[in-house]
């Protein structure tokens, strides 16, 4: 998906964007692998259906989710939290994300207790890997004749590295502290490079909120505007998930873009006429009523020039 956009001038904060949002990141080690590869399997499928080399992959689940639950469960919740309550500053993996310094307060009495859940979790684990006889004597009643105790990390490493990171930060402004000891010239080139690569910072997160209303709001209208005797099946999520996005914008909402609070408004106007998912699939009325109303919310967003455009 790619998002046509133009100058927002919908903005009520003029504030630089180092004093918008701060830095976060988060980082997870895990020596325990999920599962590894079973090549002897693999080749055996292949040669039998006389299929070429590299064909099949087959891979084996060494280790059973309910023994790593403790300390994994709590940590996809952690995780879910992350993405869903900051935003990237550019394509592909980043060192951090932001989060707005409005929401800052809130943000981190949540992400504190689930650090803390995960922290817990990980503690209890490593007590109890501690038992080796136990740990793999269970893994290879499990696996059989596919146990092999060298997949298996030693009781020292998984002490030492199952863990996990996380900042918190301001970004700052370098001139305050390293100006002192820079000359003017250099001082000013420095200052111009950190302003474009916050501008461009500001621009990407800008445009993943808006990505974030629009695949839900666009997945909501492609799906209803079909015809109920034509529909393919659908879950709640196809509403849910469109009310999660309008619960999490004011906290995504950074700049305090009038735009952005005028859409979220007309999602939650949209959503909480909703009052069943069963009458989408069985209402015919209700149904148009619902594509009408997300057709006016992607029109209003296209006049913001925020709109899907051809791949």
């Amino acid at each position: 998906m790619t998002i046509d956009t133009m100058q927002n001038k919908s903005v009520v904060n003029p504030l630089g964007l180092d004093e918008l949002v701060f830095k976060i990141s988060l980082n997870v080690k895990d020596p325990l692998r999920k599962s590894v590869p079973d090549k002897e399997q693999a080749s055996a499928i292949q040669e039998a259906n006389k299929m070429a080399d590299g064909t099949v992959s087959v891979s084996i689940k060494i280790v059973d989710d309910s023994s790593v639950d403790v300390y994994r469960d709590p940590l996809k919740k952690l995780q879910k939290f992350y993405y869903e309550n900051t935003l990237p500053i550019g394509k592909g993996k980043q060192p951090h994300r932001i989060v707005s310094t409005m929401n800052l307060n809130k943000f981190k009495k949540e992400f504190d207790q689930l650090i803390l859940d995960v922290q817990d979790g990980m503690k209890k684990f490593k007590r109890s890997y501690q038992d080796q006889e136990s740990w793999h004597a269970r893994c290879q009643a499990r696996l059989g004749s596919k146990y092999d105790k060298g997949n298996y990390p030693s009781v020292d490493d998984v002490e030492k590295n199952l863990n996990i990171h996380h900042s918190m930060d301001a970004f700052g402004d370098f001139s305050k502290s390293g100006g002192a000891f820079l000359d003017p010239e250099t001082l000013a080139t420095l200052k111009k490079q950190q302003k474009e690569s916050m501008d461009a910072v500001e621009t990407y997160a800008t445009q993943h909120v808006w990505e974030r209303i629009l695949e839900p709001l666009q997945k909501m209208h492609d799906t209803l505007k079909v015809p109920i005797e034509d529909s393919k099946k659908f879950h709640g999520t196809l509403v849910t998930n469109l009310v999660d996005v309008a619960n999490a914008l004011p906290g995504l909402n950074f700049r305090g873009n009038g735009q952005l609070e005028e859409i979220r408004k007309d999602i939650m106007d949209l959503t909480s006429s909703i009052e069943s998912v069963d009458d989408l699939k069985t209402n015919p009325a209700v149904r148009e009523e619902a594509v009408e109303g997300a057709k006016k919310v992607l029109s209003k967003m296209g006049g913001y020039g925020m709109k899907r455009q051809p791949a």
